[in-house]
């Protein structure tokens, strides 16, 4: 397979030129504070336990697995997904020894290989923006958790995209480039 030189192609990481690129960007994403103070009010909002049993659909590298390994306890279960091998390599090395309760695997969002009403939660952070089929995984997230169970989706609003610099030509570039490029159409 030939690998692509396509910096914005979520969907693919394993076939992209680069894929150590997006384990970077999801690094420097996370630092940021906005960043991770939505990112709490995620986890807020799935209404876990101790003992509780969650699923991260697009886990990427890992980092939000281990926050809601911490709410569930030694006693949950938090099971991180994500399509890119090279994301769940990631993922692995980051929880090498320290987390039993934690499962990473390669899967496809749009088909969920797990049984019905497993999961007391899932979550998914800036996911659906780059799947083929957004309603089939969020139908495949419903399924997999039990009746009266959250799931906790958010997306980015590249429409709403603020960027204040003096050159308006320049402005409507970049935000264009992010609206067009950075999601898929659907």
């Amino acid at each position: 397979m030939t690998k692509k030189d396509d910096k914005y192609d979520w969907a693919s990481i394993d076939h992209v030129i680069d894929p150590e690129h997006y384990v970077n960007y999801l690094n420097t994403a996370t630092a940021i504070d906005s960043f991770q103070s939505y990112k709490k009010e995620t986890y807020s909002l799935l209404n876990l336990r101790e003992g509780s049993s969650v699923l991260d659909v697009g886990c990427g590298a890992g980092d939000d697995v281990l926050a809601l390994a911490k709410i569930v306890g030694s006693k949950g279960r938090v099971v991180g997904i994500d399509n890119a091998d090279t994301m769940i390599n990631e993922a692995r090395k980051r929880i090498k020894g320290a987390v039993t309760q934690i499962e990473f695997q390669v899967k496809d969002a749009h088909d969920l290989d797990f049984g019905n009403n497993t999961f007391d939660g899932c979550r998914a952070d800036r996911v659906l923006q780059h799947l083929e089929k957004p309603k089939q995984a969020l139908s495949e997230m419903i399924r997999i958790v039990r009746p009266g169970s959250r799931i906790v989706i958010s997306e980015p609003d590249w429409e709403t995209l603020v960027v204040d610099m003096p050159k308006r030509y320049l402005t409507r570039r970049i935000l264009n480039y992010f609206c067009d490029k950075c999601r898929r159409s659907h």
